[in-house]
Formats: C-alpha cells, sequence, structure tokens
C-alpha cells in the first residue's frame, strides 16, 4: 500500500481528531455505560510507503520512505508492544521497538536514526537564512519515555553529525 499526506490536510485532520476526542471525552462522563473495548493479538505491515509534502515551503518540503513493522497485544487496557522501521528514500534509517498503553497515554521506547541525510531539509533552512545544505548525515540513539499525569516526554541518549557542509546560497562559499 501507499499513503501521500500534504500539509495543510496534516493540520486539519489533526484538528477533526482533537475535535472527536474531546467530544467522546465530554459524552463519556455523563454516560453510566462502560466505554468499548477492543484487543487486537498482531497487526503488521511488510511494506507502506509513505509520502509527505509541506506545501507551505518553496520548493516543498517533501519526505517519504518504506514502513514496516508491527504491534502486539493491543487493548485499551493492555500493553502493547511494538516495533517499526522507516528506510527513507533519500538514505536513512529510522527504527523504533518498545512498549505502549494507549489508555496511559504511557509509551517507553528504543529510536535509533541511522545517516538521515539533511539535505532533503534545504527547505526549511532556506526559510530563515539564505544558506544551502550541501551534504550531512544524522544519526541518534535514545530511549524515549511519555507519559504520567503530565504528559511528560523524555529522551535518553546520542546525536551525531557527520559530512555536514553548509554554503551560503548567494556566493557559494563554505559557511559550515
Amino acid at each position: 500500500g501507499a499513503l501521500g499526506v500534504s500539509q495543510p490536510a496534516v493540520s486539519q485532520w489533526l484538528a477533526e481528531i482533537d475535535q472527536t476526542t474531546a467530544a467522546a471525552r465530554a459524552g463519556s462522563r455523563g454516560n453510566a455505560r462502560a466505554a468499548w473495548r477492543y484487543e487486537i493479538g498482531l497487526v503488521g505491515v511488510d511494506s507502506f510507503d509513505l509520502a509527505f509534502a509541506d506545501r507551505g515551503f518553496e520548493p516543498p518540503l517533501a519526505l517519504g520512505g518504506t514502513l514496516q513493522g508491527s504491534v502486539k497485544n493491543l487493548g485499551n487496557d493492555t500493553r502493547a508492544s511494538f516495533d517499526a522501521a522507516l528506510a527513507l528514500n533519500g538514505g536513512g534509517m529510522i527504527r523504533a521497538e518498545g512498549t505502549a498503553v494507549p489508555a496511559g497515554p504511557h509509551v517507553e521506547a528504543r529510536v535509533e536514526v541511522s545517516d538521515v541525510l539533511l539535505k532533503p531539509l534545504q527547505p526549511l533552512l532556506q526559510q530563515f537564512a539564505a544558506l544551502t545544505v550541501e551534504s550531512g548525515a544524522v544519526s541518534a540513539s535514545a530511549s524515549v519515555r511519555f507519559g504520567g499525569d503530565a504528559g511528560a516526554l523524555r529522551a535518553d541518549g546520542t546525536f551525531r553529525v557527520a559530512d555536514f557542509l553548509v554554503n551560503e546560497a548567494w556566493s557559494g562559499d563554505r559557511f559550515l
């Protein structure tokens, strides 16, 4: 399968999810019946192409790749385990594995980013500076936790940038 998403469609979709979630929570407070329950043993994706384009940038910020992964023991009151890998079209890989409790919400994961190229992020940089990304790749490794009463996010790990070269757009001279 494949999925293509472009911003502003994502912003509209997220706003609709927020409204639906708020309405469901408000409705459940006055309802004495038990909430619906679900349990799914295994959900897997072998090869799913993703594409994202933010047309708010000129040229558009476009990212894509192929996703594979699985979720085991998914339910509203259970601790599900997951693993996923996204091979990016321009080069690089993002992997995550861990556990999640959707009702919490609570997530604990190990995230690995390997050799993700920076050049595709050029449209983002040029919005703020007259610079051109010529090369560079990011790698990172982190343990990530999300959850608790305040919805706190914590990440501990390492981060590395290799072969980083940024030039001035007007002269071509090396900036970094």
